[in-house]
């Protein structure tokens, strides 16, 4: 095994148990296969979606991707709330031994300068938040990263709440008992551009609504669902969407209030997935997560299957996708 997979994936272990490991060794590879220094002058893709390198379609640059490695570090490092020096020093020495004094000069300093961003947004806000930022022109590229390190406080927390099922969750399912939690990382690289081509991913619109109903619990009626939904899908006939990806916690409460804002936003009908019975209920990565699966689907034209769902357990009649359909 190779020095980047050593160092990302004892990271990943260290700081997000077994799923962290993997998912800092597929990293590493990605890592790999990128052959400039970081901190080169390669130009930005125009590419939208950088998380998939294997559609054969045009992918993110070397560039997208090394910049996004170093987000990514840079989430991990912050997930526990500190940065220590000791994670600094064990990237340093990868990036010296691998890339050389100057190389490795250049990382850091982008590193740290990630390091020091604060941002206030998360999961599908933070999308929204980096689409209006590269429409109103306040920068060229927007990196959206979204991480998890599952803490003991979170888990008593959903554990006060009652809300954690002891078995795999069913979203939606007459069955359904609540929900799992799950630990993931994902990135996306958006680039503003004249000039789209038919194979790249576009942000049509965005919405961020606020019912104020509870901090722990969603309006009984969806109605920060409800109006996020209308105001993003009101000037397009729902007949063209392949699919709606759904938060499908598999809690009594959310999955009951996501069928009814469906079913007001005239949407009851456009088939519907919920995918946290495959890998949990994530929390910072949750959307950014799910938007990278949901774009892959589409590139392939299937309908991922809801695991776990067998029969309709919300009041509203809405599609819920039991199999996969193309």
């Amino acid at each position: 095994m190779s020095a980047a997979k050593w160092l990302l994936g004892g990271l990943g272990f260290v700081l997000g148990g077994p799923i962290g490991a993997l998912i800092g060794v597929v990293i590493a590879k990605v890592f790999e296969s990128t052959a400039a220094l970081p901190g080169d002058n390669d130009s930005y893709s125009e590419r939208r979606e950088g998380a998939n390198a294997s559609s054969g379609r045009r992918t993110a640059s070397a560039s997208d991707i090394r910049v996004s490695l170093l987000v990514l570090i840079a989430c991990v490092m912050k997930a526990d709330g500190h940065v220590r020096k000791v994670e600094l020093d064990v990237v340093k020495q990868f990036l010296v031994r691998n890339y050389g004094e100057q190389g490795a000069l250049a990382a850091l300093q982008m590193l740290k300068h990630i390091l020091n961003q604060t941002f206030d947004t998360h999961e599908v806000c933070a999308q929204i938040a980096a689409m209006r930022l590269l429409k109103a022109h306040a920068c060229d590229v927007a990196i959206v990263c979204g991480c998890d390190v599952q803490s003991k406080f979170i888990v008593s927390g959903f554990q006060s709440f009652k809300a954690l099922s002891e078995e795999p969750c069913r979203p939606f399912d007459a069955s359904r008992s609540g929900l799992n939690l799950g630990e993931a990382a994902a990135t996306i690289v958006y680039t503003l551009t004249d000039s789209a081509q038919d194979d790249d991913w576009v942000i049509d619109c965005g919405a961020i609504r606020n019912d104020a109903n509870h901090i722990s619990g969603p309006s009984r009626t969806g109605e920060g669902s409800y109006r996020a939904l209308r105001a993003v899908s009101s000037h397009i006939d729902a007949s063209s969407l392949a699919f709606i990806n759904v938060h499908g916690t598999a809690t009594p409460y959310n999955d009951e209030m996501e069928s009814i804002a469906l079913d007001r936003a005239l949407l009851a009908q456009v088939p519907i997935n919920g995918l946290k019975g495959y890998y949990g209920h994530t929390m910072g990565a949750a959307g950014v997560l799910e938007t990278i699966i949901s774009m892959r689907a589409v590139d392939d034209g299937v309908v991922l299957p809801t695991k776990g769902y067998s029969s309709l357990g919300v009041s509203r009649n809405i599609n819920v996708s039991s199999r996969l359909r193309t």
